[in-house]
């Protein structure tokens, strides 16, 4: 009876600890299977289940690097997303929609339209969006003048503003990349 009752201590300890007799490394096995879920952090993240909490289905104490009761813990920047991937920014149709916005603004069909009566948008040359905040118009003048610089930020703002609410920049360069303005709408 004694070496029974030691068994049965034993193996309560065992279960306590959830190791198993040749188990070093306390694991919380799947209580439907009984086996282990993971046999590596990397499958607990693949599987969505990371980080694991102690008491948590696959837990290992091993896995748990600060001992903080928490084991595969995902790294924000190296955790792969969940969500949708963002489409990429698309500068050269985005430069085109602004550009068919200034001219629709206008009742325009071309830049060159508008002279000699919207002296901002005739000599506009090119349109460069560096992001969706940020746009870069070339005026096709040499010298400095920032009053006309001023006007096509405005222009800009007045046709276009509401359209692209994520527009919140432009800045107006001659053609030998003078700024003539640099602000926001």
């Amino acid at each position: 009876m004694k070496k029974i009752f030691v068994g049965a201590l034993a193996v309560t300890g065992l279960l306590l600890t959830g190791c198993s007799s040749g188990d070093a490394d306390p694991v919380r096995a799947d209580s439907t299977t009984g086996a282990n879920l993971y046999d590596s952090c990397a499958d607990a993240v693949a599987a969505g289940a990371a980080p694991l909490r102690e008491g948590d289905p696959g837990y290992r104490l091993s896995w748990d690097r600060d001992n903080d009761g928490v084991a595969c813990e995902v790294d924000a920047a190296a955790a792969p997303s969940t969500s949708s991937k963002t489409p990429e920014f698309d500068a050269v149709e985005y430069q085109a929609q602004i550009e068919r916005a200034l001219l629709a603004g206008a009742g325009l069909d071309s830049f060159t339209a508008a002279c000699p009566d919207i002296s901002w948008l005739c000599t506009i040359s090119d349109i460069e969006a560096r992001n969706s905040s940020i746009i870069v118009i070339t005026q096709q003048v040499t010298e400095a003048d920032e009053e006309l610089g001023r006007k096509t930020v405005i222009g800009v703002k007045n046709f276009i503003g509401e359209q692209f609410p994520d527009l919140g920049w432009v800045q107006v360069n001659n053609a030998t990349g003078t700024v003539l303005a640099n602000e926001s709408i």
